[in-house]
């Protein structure tokens, strides 16, 4: 079983403009709200809908959305044993792929769940087992937290299904359970920045998100 992707050009133009405003791209978009500010969008599809311009198999088995900049595209997907980031140029080449972590060890769907977030020239993704990975465009990891050990995380029943949140320098996650509800961490080098209490409750199946409310963040 692979996962099939295709791109549709106007996908690519909504992400890109997105990336050309210095805005964080990843899950459900900027700001991660599911909307898209965007003008001269089509109103309704052409008769017999879209054109196909590419598609490409053998990247993995996952559920993850892409995320789309100007010179590439980056996608997870499950391979054998572990979950890998793969890199692809516009036209659908891969430029690269790399072993992130280790994919979840759940019986019920352990395909990689993460989409990417896109941060200053940054890749973030979480494996399936816990591992907070920060990742160069050229493909190479520049530093990796296993905030599940860290953290003495429970796994829930479906697995991890996080995209992480990042702002100001800051990657954010939610391991939940006895140590801490929320992390943030560096994102030049990983180190933790600061910890929310314990909640007592364990990892939920949600990403973290970002509210400004009365001027406060």
């Amino acid at each position: 079983m692979k996962k099939q992707f295709t791109v549709f050009l106007t996908v690519i133009v909504i992400f890109a403009s997105a990336e050309l405003h210095g805005q964080t791209l990843g899950w459900r978009g900027p700001g991660q709200t599911g909307i898209y500010n965007e003008s001269g969008l089509m109103s309704s599809w052409t008769e017999g809908g879209p054109s196909l311009i590419w598609e490409i198999e053998g990247i993995g088995i996952g559920y993850s959305s892409p995320t789309v900049t100007n010179d590439l595209i980056y996608i997870t997907g499950a391979r054998e044993e572990k979950d890998v980031l793969t890199a692809l140029t516009p036209d659908g080449k891969k430029k690269w792929d790399i072993e992130y972590g280790i994919k979840s060890k759940v019986s019920t769907y352990p395909e990689s769940r993460c989409t990417p977030t896109f941060y200053n020239g940054k890749i973030f993704v979480v494996s399936g087992s816990g591992e907070l990975s920060c990742v160069s465009t050229a493909g190479k990891i520049l530093w990796s937290v296993d905030y599940f050990k860290d953290y003495k995380c429970t796994v829930p029943r479906f697995g991890i299904s996080e995209s992480p949140l990042v702002f100001d320098n800051k990657v954010i996650i939610t391991p939940g359970g006895p140590v801490a509800s929320m992390v943030a961490f560096n994102t030049e080098n990983g180190k933790v920045v600061w910890e929310t209490p314990s909640l007592n409750e364990g990892m939920m199946y949600v990403n973290p998100l970002l509210v400004e409310q009365n001027g406060k963040k």
